[in-house]
Parts: C-alpha cells; sequence; structure tokens
C-alpha cells in the first residue's frame, strides 16, 4: 500500500476504531436477543403471519431459525447499512473532501500521477471495509455460539464477503463521482440514494409481476437477495459487486485526469 492510501488511514484511524466498536457492539446486541426470540413461539408465530411482502421488505422472515433471524436483523438490513455507509462516506470525501479542505493542489503539486491518487484512495476505504468485515465475522464467530445460535463459520463469512463486495460497490460509485465531480454531497448524495433505491426494489421485486423476472438487476440481489448464510457465497454475484465498483472508479480517475482541481 503506498504512502497516500497509509496517509489516508492515519487520518482516519479515530473515526475507523469508531466504526468498528459500534459495528461489534450492535452485531453482538443482535445476537444477544436470539435466546429471547427462539424460545418465544408465539412471537415467531405473529411474524410469520405477516404479509411476504412486509416480511421480505422488514427482514424478518424465518424468524425461528438461527439462519433466518441473523439472515433479516444482519445480513439485509444492519450489516448492509453499515458497509455501505462507511464505503460511501469514505468514496465522497476520498478527493472531494480533500478538494474541500485545500489540500488536494498541495497534493497534486508532487510529481504523483493523479489515477494512482484515486487508486490509493481506494484501497485506503477497501482496507476499512475489510477491517469492519473482519470484526463483524470474528464478532458473529465467538458470540454466536454463547448465544446458541448454530450456524456455519464458512457461511457467516461468506455472507459477511457479500456485505464487504456491497460496501465496495457504492464506495467505488461514491468514489468515482468524488474524483469527476469534485462534490463531496452530491457524491454523496447520488450513490445513497442509488443504494436505498436498490433496497426498495429487491424488496419489492418479488411481488411486482413486471419485475418478478428482473430480480438480479438488483446490487441488493447480489449482496443477500440469494441468502449466502444459508447457500453459501456466489462468486459471479461477488465479481459483480467489486467489478462495477472497480469500473465507477476508473471512470472518476480518467475524468479526474482531466478537471480543473479547486483551490
Amino acid at each position: 500500500m503506498g504512502e497516500i492510501a497509509l496517509r489516508s488511514l492515519r487520518g482516519q484511524w479515530r473515526a475507523l476504531l469508531g466504526w468498528v466498536v459500534a459495528t461489534v457492539a450492535l452485531v453482538a446486541v443482535v445476537l444477544a436477543f436470539w435466546p429471547s426470540i427462539s424460545g418465544d413461539s408465539a412471537l415467531s408465530d405473529s411474524f410469520s403471519d405477516l404479509p411476504p411482502a412486509v416480511q421480505a421488505a422488514s427482514g424478518i422472515a424465518d424468524l425461528g431459525t438461527p439462519a433466518g433471524y441473523l439472515q433479516g436483523q444482519i445480513f439485509s438490513t444492519l450489516g448492509p447499512l453499515i458497509l455501505i455507509s462507511f464505503g460511501v462516506g469514505r468514496g465522497a470525501r476520498a478527493i472531494a473532501g480533500e478538494e474541500d479542505a485545500g489540500t488536494m493542489d498541495l497534493l497534486l503539486a508532487t510529481p504523483v500521477r493523479r489515477s494512482r491518487v484515486v487508486a490509493e484512495k481506494a484501497a485506503a476505504m477497501l482496507a476499512g471495509l475489510l477491517l469492519l468485515g473482519l470484526c463483524t465475522w470474528l464478532t458473529l464467530v465467538i458470540v454466536a455460539p454463547i448465544a446458541d445460535a448454530d450456524l456455519s463459520a464458512s457461511n457467516m463469512l461468506a455472507a459477511t464477503v457479500s456485505l464487504v463486495g456491497a460496501g465496495a460497490l457504492y464506495g467505488g460509485i461514491a468514489l468515482g463521482l468524488s474524483a469527476a465531480t469534485g462534490h463531496r454531497a452530491l457524491s454523496l448524495g447520488i450513490s445513497a440514494g442509488l443504494a436505498g433505491a436498490a433496497f426498495i426494489y429487491t424488496s419489492v421485486a418479488p411481488y411486482a409481476d413486471s419485475l418478478a423476472d428482473h430480480q438480479d438487476l438488483s446490487p441488493m440481489q447480489w449482496t443477500y437477495g440469494y441468502e449466502p448464510l444459508m447457500h453459501g457465497l456466489d462468486w459471479g454475484k461477488l465479481a459483480l459487486l467489486i467489478g462495477f465498483g472497480v469500473l465507477f472508479a476508473v471512470a472518476g480517475a480518467v475524468r479526474f485526469d482531466h478537471r480543473d482541481v479547486r483551490a
């Protein structure tokens, strides 16, 4: 990892530590509720009586099994929110944030190519995503047996890797927009809006005849729609997430090479 990426990580280590602590705490709290949920058949039945569309949109389908509970409470709701929020925030700040602070022109005054700046900013963002994903998985592996949630460590890893892929996709979109436009708020708003639209599409598509045959168009379907916690990792869908993230970042780097940087 180059000096630019290391400098980015050093400058954000306090914020990254906060993300890690909050993520570990949230995942542990969700797991801690599982014993009370698993022993309450009336509660599970009440959720099961809800319309399938409501269950899918709120992530509470199959509440009575450990896999269904974690799929709904972490891997299709809380997990994507955390990893995508982190990726989008870091991506939007990567280039435009330095322009807002007036430090980008100083960096570019050194003999370094603009494409390298974007690449190393992307590497720093990905390093943060991998750290969050690792801490999430380790928390699951450690706390799940304590909470009597009998789940495969490899499947929990598969589901977590998918979340990291989603963070890389939307982080890549935000980074590409940040590099292309130099506007942090615009980059943040567009990438977050795309993530929200994908979530709604995945929730609604199975119950709309005109959309049911096109569920795989949604990145959320590539992330958790195929239930990697139950079925393992789909490498093709992971490749789509990371590939499109890289594509947007590269497009942003190309545009960054040809525009004026705000002082």
